[in-house]
């Protein structure tokens, strides 16, 4: 994904961007293995997602960082809706 080399790029800026990143992978591979047991539903990582969105997103933040934060979950977003096994 595109987002991936944005966010690398920043991925020792900050301890929350590798706090971000390392939460990112095991939803990732969570959400496959969720897959392979109960197989695909509608909203499929939506309420994982939300909850990294509550825990890192600061809505009155527009600094770089925040901006690879919102990149970052919404790449995740992306990959869980066009996930399909």
């Amino acid at each position: 994904m595109k987002y991936n080399r944005i966010f690398e790029s920043y991925l020792n800026e900050g301890k929350e961007l590798v706090n971000l990143g390392k939460e990112a992978k095991k939803i990732k591979t969570s959400l496959i293995k969720k897959w392979k047991s109960k197989g695909g539903y509608e909203n499929f990582g939506q309420k994982e997602i939300k909850k990294l969105e509550d825990k890192y997103i600061d809505i009155s933040d527009y600094s770089a960082d925040m901006k690879v934060i919102r990149q970052t979950i919404q790449a995740l977003d992306d990959w869980a809706m066009q996930y399909d096994g």
